[in-house]
């Protein structure tokens, strides 16, 4: 869950990270160098601060022993996704989509901002940028990362419902959200 949470996270360190900033990006004209100076700052804080909440959220402890690290390094290995784990990714992705995702969302936002004469400068770019990232975090099925998480979550049989899902991941997204917010409007203003 936090991998996929992470991801989303990830997605704004360049242009070409994710669908949303392409689309956004080239309809506001904005350079990749531009997008990376401007996403970087909050990529890094955000990043630090998603770690800090799932050491704490979820209790996680620094391995201390090489007995607990090899016993780590075996769960992850173990982490290989099979062919049929992807056909079911891509089938659920492809039928969400359709109802919930942020690219469609991200290239009516941008069409409109573009249509108004919106310039490239404008804060209102990275509003969408971000919102359209973001978002994706609040729901298990809001975006592919948080999907190939519950993905990994169901295939280990580990215990988390959709609401659970939502519970767990909700503080992550307000924070993130709010920072975005608050970056956007007083950073890149």
């Amino acid at each position: 869950m936090v991998e996929g949470l992470r991801s989303n996270i990830g997605g704004f360190l360049t242009l070409i990270s994710s669908v949303p900033n392409i689309i956004v990006g080239n309809t506001a004209g904005i350079s990749f160098v531009t997008f990376f100076v401007k996403g970087s700052p909050y990529v890094f804080v955000a990043t630090l601060l998603t770690i800090w909440m799932d050491s704490k959220l979820f209790k996680i402890k620094r391995l201390t022993t090489s007995e607990e690290r090899e016993a780590a390094l075996a769960k992850v290995n173990s982490f290989v996704e099979n062919a049929l784990g992807t056909g079911a990714l891509l089938v659920s992705a492809a039928g969400f989509s359709s109802v919930t995702d942020n690219i469609p969302l991200a290239a009516m936002l941008a069409k409109t901002l573009g249509s108004a004469g919106t310039p490239g400068e404008s804060p209102l770019w990275w509003a969408v940028i971000f919102g359209a990232n973001l978002g994706g975090n609040l729901t298990p099925i809001g975006s592919a990362s948080t999907l190939v998480a519950v993905t990994i979550i169901q295939k280990y049989k580990l215990p988390m419902t959709f609401g659970g899902f939502v519970a767990k991941a909700l503080p992550f997204a307000l924070i993130q959200i709010a920072l975005a917010t608050a970056y956007v409007l007083i950073i890149l203003r």
